[in-house]
């Protein structure tokens, strides 16, 4: 699961250089996005990365509010709106690309949206419901093996109270075991169960990794 740890190790050195501009995976996810076309709509961006119409709002608005993007009405469609980079958000782009790796960058985009794409069609195989919390956790867990909540949130990026929250529908759902660290009772360990090895073995294979 060599590759899958990479992307996570991707992820927390992305963070360390976006963190300093107060920047989110979120938001630079939708920036790179939108440096492709100029014509993006609401709907195509959340297909694109696929995100829910909420989440898609809430990172347009985000973005719009820090200058980042540029709303336009439609010459023909007074209902409909598109989305654009700002001089701003252009700037941003390529000062985090000339930093990362512009390659490393969009590759990193389009592997976690194909994970997460994955994520939402084995929902319906499976029979299980995951937040973007819970997927994540899941497939850290099955890179890296058991793990504490602290290790978690500091390999995912995701908060303890994130990952509490999510914690509950995990178990309900047979994907995560929760136990405690020999050394230590008050740390718990999670580890996923049968059922949620299945689960990231369907996602990733969906995702075209190859689990040897």
């Amino acid at each position: 699961m060599k590759r899958l740890q990479t992307i996570y190790t991707d992820q927390n050195d992305l963070d360390t250089i976006i963190s300093a501009g107060d920047l989110d995976f979120d938001t630079l996810a939708l920036l790179v996005v939108l440096q492709k076309s100029e014509r993006n709509t609401a709907g195509g961006i959340a297909d694109q990365l696929s995100w829910t119409p909420s989440k898609t709002s809430r990172c347009l608005k985000k973005a719009t509010a820090r200058a980042l993007i540029r709303e336009s009405v439609d010459s023909k469609d007074l209902r409909k709106c598109h989305f654009k980079l700002s001089n701003k958000g252009a700037n941003v782009v390529f000062e985090v690309s000339r930093e990362f790796g512009a390659e490393r960058l969009a590759d990193l985009v389009t592997t976690t949206t194909s994970l997460r794409r994955s994520g939402h069609e084995a929902e319906s195989e499976m029979s299980v419901s995951l937040s973007e919390t819970s997927l994540r956790t899941v497939l850290l867990l099955f890179a890296h093996g058991a793990a504490s909540v602290g290790a978690v949130s500091d390999m995912a990026k995701l908060s303890q109270p994130r990952i509490s929250m999510a914690l509950k529908s995990m178990q309900n759902q047979n994907l995560v075991d929760v136990g405690t660290q020999q050394a230590d009772q008050r740390i718990r360990m999670l580890r996923l169960t049968r059922h949620g090895s299945k689960l990231a073995r369907v996602i990733l294979t969906r995702s075209g990794f190859s689990l040897g």
